[in-house]
């Protein structure tokens, strides 16, 4: 039978150990959801089996916690009659928890060490770069490493109080403008504006979306923000004020009266009180238009890609995905992404 014959359909593939083991636990799969966000979260997988005879009770059955499940999503002329068979990988997880009944074995696995997620430390820096205090966290867990920034960070008098490590390397990253993901056994940190001027993944009208939802919100949406700090070493205050207007079109807005100004109290770990105060008030507004969506299953698909939306008026143009799932056994996928401004593109 040629490949053009074969029924269209998905399935999952299952990694245990570094062994495929989906041909032993195919017939007991009930369901499978994967999320995976772009930042803020860690990534999470959900495996539900049938139970049959208790067998995820036994030794050789038991998918045992902190062990690592590798997973794919395997597909067949999925998109055409032509397309032959093509495996996607979805990324890797530590087993987390588990919960059995007669009837439903449930496994639910998350993209970090369970050690990085359940242990608070603390530390203190004199002086350190963001990519190396990435690089010693990663070292740390065993993980592969990457800094993609165009930034130099120097950060000083860096302090880790009974944090767990990764929410704290999260805070410090993020008031640098700086996002982190913990994917494929993996530490990445990263700007959010290289993924921005990324190329167009894959374009969508907006009526191919079995569902949808838009959602233009303006109660997050600031004019300005006002970012304060008192350096008891100079004994004043330092204040910083910067506006919407100015960071959209690079040029300095007279000092007045805002409708909505965030004010924010916040030491800059690198000295400058004007680059935190921008990349807050960047990181609030930025999101002003999202939309969610679910459609037919698409494996390719990641967070940080960057799609296209037609036929949807004023709300039609580039987006971020931000937060994406898979659903198994019928596939189908959930999206949220938010609008790119105009003034966010790629120069072409």
């Amino acid at each position: 039978m040629g490949i053009e014959n074969l029924v269209r359909r998905a399935s999952p593939i299952i990694y245990y150990k570094n062994k495929d083991i989906t041909k032993s636990i195919l017939p007991f799969f009930s369901s499978l959801e994967v999320t995976e966000v772009l930042e803020g979260e860690l990534d999470s997988l959900t495996l539900k089996f049938n139970n049959h005879k208790n067998n995820f009770l036994k030794n050789d059955w038991a998918l045992k916690k902190d062990e690592i499940v590798k997973f794919q999503i395997e597909t067949i002329n999925w998109e055409s009659n032509f397309e032959g068979i093509k495996r996607n990988n979805i990324g890797n997880y530590y087993i987390d928890t588990r919960k059995f009944n007669k009837k439903i074995a449930t496994i639910k696995a998350i993209s970090s060490p369970l050690g990085a997620k359940n242990t608070k430390n603390s530390k203190i820096w004199n002086k350190i770069t963001l990519k190396n205090l990435g690089a010693e966290f990663a070292t740390k867990y065993n993980l592969e490493y990457f800094y993609k920034s165009e930034k130099e960070i120097n950060l000083t008098n860096v302090k880790q109080e009974k944090q767990t490590d990764f929410s704290f390397l999260q805070n410090i990253a993020t008031r640098e403008g700086i996002k982190l993901k913990i994917t494929h056994s993996k530490v990445v940190l990263f700007e959010e504006e290289l993924l921005i001027k990324k190329a167009i993944k894959k374009s969508f009208s907006i009526d191919y979306f079995e569902d949808y939802e838009i959602n233009d919100k303006t109660d997050e949406i600031y004019d300005a923000i006002e970012l304060t700090y008192f350096d008891t070493k100079q004994n004043k205050q330092l204040k910083a004020v910067i506006t919407k207007s100015e960071i959209e079109s690079g040029e300095k807005e007279e000092s007045k009266k805002f409708q909505k100004l965030l004010k924010v109290k916040m030491r800059a770990l690198t000295g400058d009180m004007h680059t935190l105060a921008k990349n807050i008030l960047t990181r609030e507004n930025r999101r002003e238009i999202e939309i969610s969506f679910t459609m037919i299953g698409l494996a390719e698909l990641y967070t940080g890609d960057v799609i296209e939306i037609s036929d949807a008026g004023e709300f039609s143009g580039r987006y971020l995905i931000i937060k994406l799932s898979h659903k198994l056994p019928k596939f189908e996928t959930s999206v949220t992404a938010y609008k790119i401004k105009k003034e966010q593109k790629n120069d072409k």
